[in-house]
C-alpha cells in the first residue's frame, strides 16, 4: 500500500512539472499518531516534527479541482504506555507521505481556502532492550487549510491534518537477527497534525 502511495506521489510530481497549473514547495509538518497494539497489549504515541516536499496540481482553469501530495521525514519522540508505566523513548527518524483529492475555493483574489480527503502513512520506530520495533500506518486522512498569495509565482500555506488508521504493519527486528513483519491487531487509534509551508506557483 504505502509503495504504491509512492508510486501515484510521484507520477503526480512528473505530471505537475510538465502539464497543467498548481504550486509545490516545502514545508515544516508536525504529526502526532496513536494507537493500541493487542499483540503486545501497549498503546503507542508518536510525536514527529519534520520537513516534507509536496504541493497541489489542479486540472481545471479556476484551479478548484485537483490533487494534493506529500513527502517527507523528521524526527519521531515515541511514548510507550503499559498499563499505568508511560515510557518516552529515543527520538528516531520516521517517514510520512499522502496522496488525495482536493478542493479549494477562493475566499479573496490572493487569499483560498482548500479541503480534501486522501490515504496517508507514517511510519515510526522504537527499540526496547535489543529489540527495535517498526510501524507503518495507514490511514485516511482530512485536510484543511488555507493558501495566500503573496505575488503570482509565491505563496504561503497552512492547515491541518485529521487521520483515521486502516491498518498497521508491524516489523520486528531482534538483534542480528531477520525482521519479522505481520498486520498488527490494533483496538484504536487516530492522527492528527498541522503544516507550515512556502510554495511556488506554476
Amino acid at each position: 500500500m504505502k509503495r504504491g502511495a509512492l508510486s501515484v506521489i510521484m507520477l503526480v510530481i512528473i505530471i505537475s512539472a510538465t502539464y497543467g497549473a498548481g504550486w509545490v514547495g516545502g514545508s515544516m509538518n508536525i504529526h502526532r499518531d496513536v494507537f493500541k497494539d493487542n499483540d503486545y497489549n501497549v498503546e503507542l504515541a508518536f510525536n514527529q516534527f519534520g520537513f516534507g516536499v509536496g504541493g497541489a496540481h489542479y486540472f481545471d482553469r479556476s484551479e478548484s479541482w485537483g490533487l494534493r501530495y506529500q513527502l517527507g521525514f523528521g524526527s519521531t519522540a515515541p511514548k510507550v504506555t503499559i498499563g499505568s508505566l508511560a515510557l518516552d523513548l529515543d527520538s528516531t527518524l520516521g517517514f510520512y507521505g499522502s496522496v488525495g483529492g482536493q478542493f479549494k475555493h477562493d475566499i479573496q483574489d490572493e487569499l483560498g481556502l482548500d479541503v480534501g480527503i486522501g490515504y496517508a502513512f507514517t511510519n515510526a520506530r522504537y527499540t526496547n532492550s535489543n529489540t527495535t520495533y517498526s510501524y507503518t500506518i495507514s490511514k485516511i486522512e482530512l485536510t484543511t487549510g488555507v493558501v495566500y498569495e503573496l505575488s503570482d509565482t509565491i505563496m504561503l500555506g497552512g492547515g491541518l491534518a485529521m487521520g483515521f488508521p486502516l491498518g498497521v504493519s508491524a516489523t520486528t527486528t531482534v538483534g542480528d537477527n531477520e525482521p519479522t513483519t505481520d498486520s498488527a491487531e490494533t483496538e484504536k487509534g487516530f492522527g492528527f497534525g498541522g503544516y507550515l509551508g512556502a510554495y511556488y506557483r506554476y
